[in-house]
């Protein structure tokens, strides 16, 4: 009989990365000593096999997530910066055409009302000296070609979130968009 390089317990630690079943698998090739059967060795080198793709592949689609997760923070950065500068194109770009939105007032907008309060403040008809603005306690989600980000937003120096937010962004045509916005101002009680 050959021995398994490794143990059962090294076995063990590796099930968090590969479906049960495969795990039970490998573990049922194990007499009491960790020593494989010479019959088993054909199974053996089968299960070690999908262990080892499965692992690459859970690697390589980690990668992907982290690169997608890059991608939509570009965009709710990309977000965050028109709403500072009022930019009508950025919105055109970033908004799907379905776009709905709640404000922390609970009033729905959608793409047109959107850009039509933006062109009214940035023509400084409602324009107000808006202050530093930074995204804190970010949360993102992927679900294929949806994301959807929470997070909160603060203003100037206020320690916290004065805005908590949820966003749906959609990725279409190699572009994410975003596609339903919704805010909820954040009540501060002083202690």
């Amino acid at each position: 009989m050959g021995k398994l390089s490794g143990s059962t317990t090294d076995l063990q630690k590796s099930s968090s990365h590969c479906p049960r079943q495969l795990y039970l698998t490998c573990l049922s090739l194990l007499d009491d000593r960790g020593s494989v059967n010479t019959n088993m060795k054909p199974a053996l080198i089968l299960a070690s096999l999908a262990l080892i793709s499965h692992g690459a592949f859970a690697q390589a689609s980690d990668e992907k997530s982290v690169l997608l997760e890059k991608e939509i923070l570009k965009a709710e950065q990309a977000w965050l910066d028109a709403t500072k500068s009022f930019d009508e194109n950025v919105f055109q770009r970033l908004l799907r055409e379905d776009f709905v939105g709640v404000d922390s007032d609970g009033r729905l907008q959608n793409k047109v009302d959107l850009i039509k309060a933006t062109e009214e403040i940035a023509s400084g008809s409602k324009r107000t000296n808006t202050p530093k603005r930074s995204l804190n306690a970010i949360r993102v989600r992927l679900y294929g070609d949806v994301a959807v980000v929470t997070g909160g937003m603060a203003e100037g120096r206020t320690k916290g979130s004065l805005i908590r937010f949820a966003h749906v962004w959609v990725k279409s045509s190699d572009e994410w968009q975003l596609s339903t916005s919704q805010v909820t101002r954040v009540v501060v009680t002083k202690p």
